[in-house]
């Protein structure tokens, strides 16, 4: 049977699921499609799901959620593969709408998703899917760390985790074919369970000089300001990984949620970290997107132009607004 993976192309979480799968069934990385919120990338992804000519094989979908009309967009296609006899497997720990997972569900033979605050996307194949031994015991380790944002077992692999995610997203700088190579080439290294490696190494050397003077430029564009109870930074920036440029607010100004605007001219985004017991996914479910409640993102509609003050000012008075609802 020959399996095929759709997995959320931005993180060590998604290419820990597709890692299972090469590791353990012997999955070519050619057959691994990535998936982003962004519209863009899942436009992408959604022609390579039609380019899928996969017959009696397996589908694999993991760490990645869809809503409205994301899903509608994907039921003509999932149809299409069902039809020709293959299994579809979705495993997701992220929230979800019911309706959603209603409509999905009727298109799937395996449906686990929702949010899952013990196991990331990584361990939910993991179990469903693969044998249990200390391969996929340290894999499945190394994900819900990174994952979770916990303390590491370890220094060495603290440093690991933080290579790996800056070097995730320095290859999601990258044009398409160089991008899915170097994605693909990630997900092979940790399938064979060398995580330290040269590719990894490069990735992440070649994300650091490019993000000291990026991350310079967001501090000095970030805006920190009282909202109903709590205190929140909002920082104006790119190139930059999410997690990253939100701990870098977060250490300069501590605020209760740290908000990284990525200022992308085609398709700009908002990433949202916060403190325990500050929820601050009810922002990002408000304008469109979701996460966790200390960690989501949404995608910024409209056609800003961000490198213009008075849009930035404009768009932190919005959110201030909109965040004095909940807060």
């Amino acid at each position: 049977m020959e399996i095929y993976n759709i997995t959320h192309g931005v993180d060590i979480d998604g290419m820990s699921s597709a890692a299972f799968l090469v590791h353990y069934y012997h999955m070519p990385t050619k057959n691994v499609f990535f998936a982003e919120h962004r519209e863009d990338r899942f436009n992408e992804m959604l022609n390579d799901v039609k380019g899928m000519r996969a017959r009696n094989g397996l589908i694999v979908v993991s760490d990645y959620a869809v809503q409205g009309h994301a899903v509608e967009r994907l039921i003509p296609e999932l149809l299409r593969l069902k039809k020709a006899g293959n299994k579809i497997v979705w495993l997701d720990h992220h929230p979800w709408y019911d309706a959603d997972i209603k409509l999905l569900s009727r298109f799937c033979d395996i449906v686990v998703v929702g949010e899952n605050k013990e196991r990331c996307g990584a361990e939910l194949v993991y179990r469903f899917l693969c044998p249990e031994d200390s391969f996929g015991k340290k894999l499945a380790r190394f994900a819900h760390i990174a994952d979770f944002a916990l303390d590491a077992d370890s220094k060495s692999q603290a440093q690991l985790i933080k290579e790996y995610a800056l070097a995730i997203k320095y290859f999601n700088l990258l044009g398409r074919t160089q991008r899915m190579r170097m994605l693909r080439s990630t997900i092979e290294q940790l399938a064979s369970g060398r995580y330290k490696n040269k590719l990894i190494s490069k990735g992440y050397s070649d994300y650091s000089s490019i993000s000291r003077e990026e991350t310079k430029k967001l501090l000095a564009n970030t805006a920190v300001l009282r909202v109903g109870r709590i205190k929140m930074a909002i920082g104006f920036g790119s190139k930059l990984q999410s997690t990253s440029a939100c701990l870098s607010i977060a250490k300069k100004f501590n605020p209760d949620i740290s908000i990284y605007i990525d200022t992308h001219k085609q398709h700009p985004s908002a990433h949202l970290r916060s403190i325990k017991g500050v929820d601050c996914s009810k922002i990002a479910y408000a304008m469109g997107g979701g996460g966790h409640p200390q960690a989501c993102a949404f995608q910024i509609r409209g056609g800003h132009n961000f490198s213009a003050a008075s849009v930035r000012e404009k768009f932190v008075r919005d959110l201030v607004k909109l965040g004095s609802g909940f807060y």
